[in-house]
């Protein structure tokens, strides 16, 4: 399969009545974090505008309400403990607490009750989350990760390096563990460590290892009393993790209750006593209920959607959103896409900058490469200049951010 460019970079965002002064809690922003890759069939390339727009991802938030954080008045800006979050959403998980078969908006909503080993910060670096550490070793091609202590699942069973091993071995099952194939071997070296023995090695091994999100194998287990599909039935409504809260109440296009965690592991988090979740899959009812303060936050609206509440007064924070490519089957010899020359054409056809700003209302970023640069700030942006006739690729410019060639 050959890849073509992507052609654009949708947008996130929150959205808060403005002059509210209420803070946001930690796990209520990483439940927010949805990163997913849609990829398009090229004969459905005249459709592309329409496409694109319908599968932008938004989310907005009114004021967390009154009684979800209570400001104090001398104190701005100091998230207070207290109430439940009531959002809205138009799409809703199938699984929650099964990652061997999770789609992307699966992890999104189970982000709240499991974690992973690692996560990223404010500046884009990998930040300790389940794992206090770890080391990566190229020459001798291990990796090895030194778990955060006194953790424990919501089950009440301990976090360590067994159940780590137990959630990579599930997960290389399934075929499930990005770079899977890349595992020789697991070692526990301790109750907190795991060494990873692997055939190969590269710089994104790491990530993609600690980004696995990790259940209660005793729950698991216990849920089938040793009839796996039993187990399997029962953990895709039940996620049994170490988050900051729990999901009590799980019912498909319906709703999701979830409850705060007392036992967890980060000091003074989550603020929220709860989350409830309604399926809303009509974004003019939704920014309705918004309106009338029925509830607190809205997810994956539209860019319009967004951009009308703002104009109420909603106040809106943007952030990166989806990434939209185009992925035509080069692999096929009797597609006309297997000529490098026809996937240039398309690749010179498509106009980026029109696209961004026609679907996406000027929230849409045009992109030669992967990576937004809002994302990626290491990466100098790639122009686009076409070849003569005859040329077999089309040349690429970087340009730095100052504007000199």
């Amino acid at each position: 399969m050959a890849f073509m460019r992507v052609p654009v970079k949708t947008r996130t965002s929150s959205v808060v009545r403005s002059g509210d002064t209420q803070g946001e809690s930690r796990p209520h922003a990483e439940a927010t974090k949805q990163m997913h890759r849609f990829y398009l069939s090229l004969a459905i390339l005249l459709a592309l505008a329409h496409l694109v727009g319908a599968c932008a991802s938004q989310t907005s938030s009114s004021s967390a309400s009154n009684r979800a954080m209570k400001s104090n008045p001398s104190s701005t800006d100091k998230p207070q403990h207290g109430g439940t979050l009531r959002r809205l959403a138009i799409a809703f998980p199938r699984i929650l607490g099964y990652p061997e078969e999770f789609a992307p908006i699966d992890a999104g909503f189970a982000s709240v009750a499991l974690e992973r080993l690692v996560g990223w910060d404010e500046k884009g670096n990998l930040s300790p989350e389940l794992a206090a550490a770890w080391e990566g070793d190229p020459k001798n091609r291990t990796i090895t990760w030194h778990l955060r202590k006194g953790v424990q699942f919501t089950d009440g069973t301990e976090w360590n390096a067994e159940a780590l091993k137990w959630n990579y071995e599930s997960r290389l099952r399934a075929g499930r563990l990005t770079n899977g194939q890349a595992v020789r071997s697991l070692e526990v070296i301790d109750g907190h460590t795991l060494r990873m023995h692997l055939k190969s090695y590269d710089r994104m091994m790491i990530h993609n290892y600690g980004w696995s999100v990790m259940i209660s194998p005793a729950a698991f287990e216990k849920a089938g009393g040793g009839d796996l599909e039993k187990s399997k039935a029962w953990a895709r409504l039940n996620p049994v993790g170490t988050g900051p809260f729990k999901i009590v109440d799980f019912q498909r296009d319906v709703f999701i209750r979830c409850r705060r965690n007392d036992n967890y592991w980060r000091d003074n988090l989550p603020y929220f006593d709860g989350i409830e979740y309604r399926l809303i899959p009509d974004l003019m009812i939704a920014s309705a209920m918004m309106q009338a303060n029925e509830a607190d936050m809205l997810t994956n609206a539209d860019v319009r959607t967004a951009l009308d509440l703002e104009a109420l007064g909603f106040k809106v924070n943007w952030g990166t959103g989806l990434l939209m490519a185009l992925l035509p089957n080069s692999a096929d010899p009797d597609s006309p896409f297997a000529d490098k020359r026809v996937r240039e054409a398309v690749e010179f056809a498509v106009n980026r900058p029109a696209l961004a700003q026609m679907i996406g209302y000027g929230k849409y970023e045009p992109l030669t490469q992967l990576a937004s640069q809002a994302m990626c700030r290491a990466l100098l942006p790639v122009r686009i200049i076409p070849t003569r006739p005859g040329s077999s690729l089309p040349k690429l410019a970087t340009q730095e951010a100052s504007g000199r060639k």
